[in-house]
């Protein structure tokens, strides 16, 4: 089989790395084997998308610690005090979560699915800050 590395491949790996950890750890934060990390890291096979959500958000915190740093999403789009009432970010103080979290109001729109939430997300600049927009 011949190996094909992808975008999404890349950045798997890029992450383990910049977190310093072997594959084999890796997998035990991520709750996998550590044949499947081999396999995403490789091109072999694409991560589940439940997969890539949880390493955006192990990386997330990885950088956030590493940086000192708080976004607060709905201060970065400007989101009016109305839109912010009926945001679960904005109500749990998780602005930098916005892209994980359901139940956000993104500048006042309610998307309804994962894909489109995922969709709004990969072009918005809260989830670019965070670092994790090449990701997929």
């Amino acid at each position: 089989m011949e190996k094909k590395m992808n975008g999404l491949s890349q950045t798997f790996r890029r992450i383990r790395n910049e977190l310093d950890v072997t594959q084999n750890e890796m997998a035990h934060i991520l709750g996998l084997s550590e044949k499947a990390v081999q396999s995403y890291e490789q091109g072999w096979r694409q991560p589940p998308e439940s997969v890539q959500r949880l390493l955006n958000v192990v990386y997330v915190a990885h950088r956030m610690r590493k940086r000192g740093d708080t976004i607060t999403c709905w201060e970065v789009k400007d989101c009016l005090p109305s839109v912010r009432r009926n945001c679960t970010a904005y109500q749990t103080r998780q602005g930098h979560l916005c892209w994980l979290l359901t139940g956000t109001q993104c500048a006042g729109q309610d998307l309804h699915t994962c894909h489109a939430k995922n969709q709004a997300c990969h072009k918005c600049k809260v989830y670019r800050r965070l670092g994790i927009s090449n990701s997929h």
